[in-house]
């Protein structure tokens, strides 16, 4: 089983990394391709740390005109996924630093209204709005490794890479983002185990 795992990761690892040598030798399908893998989760990642929709698209197609462009560049080491995470990221921190962020109202969680019934949407929705309430109390600097470690499912030597930061300061942004998290969570009669 764990054999099928790895392959199958092996197997996706060696897809990525051959869509992006496509893109270096100026593929527009493959750059639809990655757009079709992987657009949604990169737009996902800066609408969280950015707070506002047409920002986020805006960063999304800066950074796939960015791998059009720097597809050439790309060393393979590491997941593909990581590497443009990375670049969303970089991307991000620049809007982030000289833009406003909107107001919470805003934003949209993404989540699918017609997944639930009536009395489930409503308690998703509310606890959904106090898990972005508390998630824009933390800094950029912390709500994105929260983000990477857990939404993304990045290992601590990924976050790091992505935020150009050591390996430590990223286990030490998330341990005050979880602790922070839970706090505001905590002040609500909720825990991170509730949503």
């Amino acid at each position: 089983m764990v054999e099928m795992v790895l392959e199958n990761m092996a197997e996706r690892y060696t897809e990525d990394q051959q869509l992006i040598h496509r893109i270096a030798k100026g593929s527009d399908s493959a750059l639809a391709d990655l757009y079709t893998r992987f657009g949604s989760r990169l737009y996902a990642y800066a609408l969280r740390i950015l707070g506002n929709q047409v920002l986020a698209e805006d960063v999304l197609q800066d950074t796939l005109l960015t791998v059009w462009e720097k597809a050439h560049s790309y060393r393979g080491k590491g997941r593909v996924l990581a590497w443009l995470l990375r670049i969303v990221h970089n991307k991000c921190m620049r809007t982030f630093r000289t833009r406003e962020t909107v107001p919470l109202e805003d934003i949209n969680p993404g989540a699918d209204p017609q997944a639930q019934p009536v009395e489930g949407k409503l308690i998703h929705s509310e606890r959904s709005q106090l898990l972005q309430e508390g998630l824009q109390e933390l800094s950029v600097e912390h709500r994105t490794v929260l983000e990477l470690v857990f939404y993304h499912q990045m290992s601590l030597k990924e976050t790091a890479r992505i935020c150009g930061i050591p390996e430590g300061t990223v286990k030490s942004r998330l341990k005050y983002a979880k602790d922070s998290l839970r706090g505001t969570l905590s002040r609500q009669g909720l825990s991170l185990e509730d949503l």
